[in-house]
């Protein structure tokens, strides 16, 4: 009985730690947005390059300052402009090519996003995705009559929307 308690220990332990595959960190937010054309066509073509990730924050005890996460970059190779999404998860700006802030905006408070506890910890709102948006999320906006440029944005919290890369302005397109 002992041996046979010990080889289902050894096969559960290589299982889990030996066998089973490595996890990646990352954020908890949707998978990879397809890449976009600026023209009226969209392809479905992920594009790695045309991201930026961060891994959400922890959670915090209510009263405390609320975490800071890695600052994040996504560079929109067509105008040189750079969007800088802040260390506190909720910030993002849009620099041109010469260094002038274009906008800067916070569109966790545009959407009234609010955090949720969980054992007694709060979980902060933060942009832990950026990339191109997906075809749907264009359409949807082509159909309010809102053709421009946007940036897909994806939260800690399951919401996701759109950033008008011309003027910062956020569209909450759900929740997971």
């Amino acid at each position: 009985m002992r041996r046979i308690i010990t080889a289902l220990f050894l096969c559960l332990f290589f299982l889990t730690f030996v066998a089973a595959p490595a996890a990646k960190p990352g954020c908890s937010c949707s998978s990879s947005p397809p890449t976009t054309d600026s023209g009226d066509t969209v392809q479905n073509v992920p594009d790695p390059q045309g991201q930026a990730r961060r891994d959400a924050p922890p959670l915090f005890t209510p009263g405390t300052a609320p975490p800071k996460v890695k600052l994040m970059t996504l560079k929109d190779e067509k105008t040189g402009v750079l969007f800088y999404f802040e260390s506190d998860g909720q910030h993002v700006s849009a620099i041109d090519k010469d260094g002038t802030v274009q906008w800067h905006k916070n569109p966790v408070e545009e959407a009234k996003l609010m955090g949720f506890s969980k054992e007694g910890k709060t979980v902060w709102p933060t942009v832990c995705q950026a990339g191109p948006p997906l075809d749907w999320m264009v359409k949807a906006m082509w159909d309010k009559g809102k053709k421009g440029e946007y940036i897909a944005i994806s939260f800690n919290t399951k919401d996701f929307g759109l950033l008008d890369k011309q003027t910062g302005e956020f569209t909450h397109m759900g929740r997971d």
